[in-house]
């Protein structure tokens, strides 16, 4: 159940009639959260999702600020950034954007709350926010007005990932290099080269310095009014922090450096810096919970049900997605092309994860991270602790990449060449292979049983090779045609493959204990197939959803209903999301697994 929050203390205390008569359809306004010179922020809900929403309602018209800021939100995904949801332009010329509201507000100064800040709150702070910077940065895009108001603190679900502290307010972002049209910013953390030109990444870490001072000593290192604080930023030296680390002080007055020069290069560099500040602070508070024992894979057989859950509906029109299972709960991993987002998968509710990537497909049969790549980079994004890593930097582009679920492996190919690498502190090139037909698409996925990573390759040529973790080759054997979908690392090992001798059949190829290959025909005129634990899901024309095991065995499960075109099992098989188009994109219809 969702706690509406308590009222900003201004006025007005109640939404204006105009304002409810234009979005009342769409959204349920409930209460003020925050006022400006320029805007109010509403809470409110999203009747499609029940989402908790907060709705900024710019007053008067838009002026040139409400359209800059709508411009620079619009193309902004990273978990560390608060999302733009929608925005709309009412009948009286006013307008509306509308966000994910975060439930642990802003860092303004609260009399309730101890002043300063505990030192790992400010330090988990500094990296989330430095995080959300790199990726602005990346983009060529600056904050230009970082501080306490527009940091947010996140009240995550356990499963949920999300960093506890998001970026919020780009009122005055703007890209690299703008043109100077004079001071930009709040007068108490403003860097002093934005009094005489453009602003400069440097000038967010700046800003960032004077934020992470206030937090971590009660007060800002400077104070009065805006001559004077013109003249501090120009001019005066920030006081000592003291009662903290010395290396954490250090770092932070690198940050408030006069010139940009001497200050850290990129919110990267930054962001090492404070690595090796942090190695004499209190150990850090952010910790992943313990593991819970995960629940056996459910076998299908004669005594499975499928039982209908909930639908929702969701803007896509041709989803590619899984199904994951977060802590007991089924989660819809969306791959929308430039990004990743998860949804609740029995109400379609966004949970607030946004990864960008590009590249290669995302690994998301990991229960407890999520793989993905962004450049010639491969970062891993915890589900529990809510951080992301690197686990490797690439040379050249890959086409497909794999990782290892257990060890520091990863599996990267081009589509000529097959590479495994050891990452972490030493990391070694343990194995490269060259597949048997130059720009056709090679697959890779680990495998469990038996340990291997098996290599799926060729069209006219196609073989399977297996490798053990060390690089060594176990096996070469042909396959009866090109493979359309390879196996997951937490099932059996069964490839789906186009028969060479028929191109239109299927057929299943379960690899057994022993390296032999069982190959089975896949019941005709399918539309959909998917991975289950224990062996293949078949979706045919006539809507009946048919499993078949290793030994080719096919059970009959149920009708499912009429034009289904996608679906995806969890990795426990408890359960199925089938997808089909709707008016709006797409809708997805969870069921559970059960035995009777």
């Amino acid at each position: 159940m969702i706690t509406v929050p308590t009222p900003h203390p201004v006025e007005p205390t109640s939404p204006p009639p105009h304002l409810v008569a234009a979005l009342g359809e769409r959204y349920e306004l409930h209460t003020l959260i925050g006022a400006g010179a320029e805007a109010v922020v509403w809470f409110a809900h999203d009747r499609r999702d029940r989402a908790p929403v907060a709705l900024k309602h710019f007053i008067p018209r838009p002026e040139r600020r409400a359209l800059h800021e709508l411009a620079a939100l619009l193309p902004l995904r990273h978990p560390g950034i608060v999302p733009l949801r929608d925005f709309a332009y009412l009948p009286e010329g006013d307008m509306v954007i509308v966000s994910d509201f975060i439930a642990g507000g802003s860092l303004r100064p609260n009399p309730e709350e101890p002043s300063p800040l505990p030192l790992n709150v400010v330090l988990d702070l500094a990296r989330d926010v430095l995080a959300a910077l790199a990726y602005l940065h990346g983009r060529d895009v600056l904050h230009r007005d970082i501080k306490p108001d527009n940091i947010l603190r996140s009240s995550p679900a356990p499963d949920v990932a999300r960093p506890a502290y998001l970026l919020t307010d780009f009122g005055l972002a703007g890209h690299i290099l703008t043109r100077f049209d004079g001071p930009v910013g709040s007068p108490g953390y403003m860097a002093p080269e934005c009094y005489s030109g453009p602003a400069l990444i440097a000038s967010d870490l700046y800003s960032l310095g004077v934020t992470l001072h206030e937090l971590l000593s009660g007060q800002r290192p400077f104070d009065g009014d805006a001559r004077a604080l013109a003249r501090a930023h120009l001019f005066a030296p920030p006081p000592r922090l003291l009662e903290i680390p010395p290396r954490i002080a250090a770092f932070v007055q690198q940050l408030l450096e006069k010139s940009p020069a001497h200050r850290p290069a990129s919110a990267r560099a930054a962001l090492a810096l404070l690595a090796a500040a942090t190695l004499d602070a209190p150990p850090l508070t952010r910790t992943a919970p313990p593991p819970r024992p995960a629940a056996p894979p459910l076998a299908f057989g004669p005594a499975s049900r499928l039982v209908a859950r909930s639908a929702f509906s969701l803007p896509v029109a041709t989803p590619r997605f899984a199904l994951l299972t977060l802590g007991d709960r089924p989660v819809l991993a969306l791959d929308e092309g430039s990004h990743l987002t998860l949804h609740d998968a029995a109400t379609g509710a966004a949970l607030r994860i946004v990864l960008p990537h590009s590249g290669p497909p995302a690994q998301l049969d990991t229960p407890t991270a999520i793989h993905h790549a962004l450049g010639r980079r491969i970062l891993r994004w915890d589900t529990a602790t809510r951080q992301e890593s690197c686990l490797i930097e690439l040379s050249r582009p890959c086409a497909r990449f794999a990782v290892h679920p257990s060890a520091p492996l990863i599996a990267t190919t081009d589509g000529l060449h097959v590479a495994i690498d050891r990452t972490g502190p030493v990391p070694a090139r343990l194995l490269s292979h060259q597949t048997t037909e130059i720009g056709v698409r090679t697959q890779l996925v680990w495998l469990r049983e038996p340990a291997l990573l098996a290599v799926t390759s060729g069209v006219l040529r196609p073989e399977l090779a297996l490798f053990t973790p060390e690089g060594r080759p176990v096996l070469t054997q042909p396959l009866p045609g090109p493979v359309l979908e390879s196996p997951r690392n937490h099932g059996v090992p069964v490839w789906i493959v186009l028969d060479h001798q028929n191109s239109t059949r299927l057929l299943a190829v379960f690899l057994q204990p022993d390296l032999t290959l069982l190959i089975h025909p896949l019941p005709a005129g399918l539309r959909a197939t998917a991975h289950a634990a224990d062996g293949i899901l078949a979706l045919g024309l006539d809507a009946r959803l048919l499993h078949q095991d290793a030994q080719g065995r096919t059970l009959d499960l149920a009708a499912l209903p009429a034009l289904v075109q996608t679906l995806a099992v969890s990795p426990d098989s408890r359960h199925l999301l089938l997808a089909r188009p709707s008016a709006s994109g797409s809708e997805f219809l969870l069921y559970a697994h059960q035995h009777a």
